[in-house]
């Protein structure tokens, strides 16, 4: 039987446990805060649309003759 875990913190992992994780044989997956984030917006969890920006860019096509 493998033995397999999650760790997550709000703020970052040291290299340390980086180190330490790799001098094992478990495999734990490390998630820090940045990583929490960036899922959070890539499945909309507990987030809402503040602003949404439209970006023009001159139709050079329409200056075509």
């Amino acid at each position: 039987m493998r033995k397999k875990g999650i760790f997550v913190t709000t703020l970052s992992f040291s290299k340390q446990a980086h180190e330490h994780l790799n001098s094992i044989d478990t495999n734990i997956a490390l998630i820090d805060g940045l990583q929490i984030a960036e899922l959070m917006l890539d499945h909309e969890l507990a987030v809402s649309v503040k602003d949404t920006y439209k970006i023009y860019r001159i139709d050079t096509d329409y200056f075509e003759k």
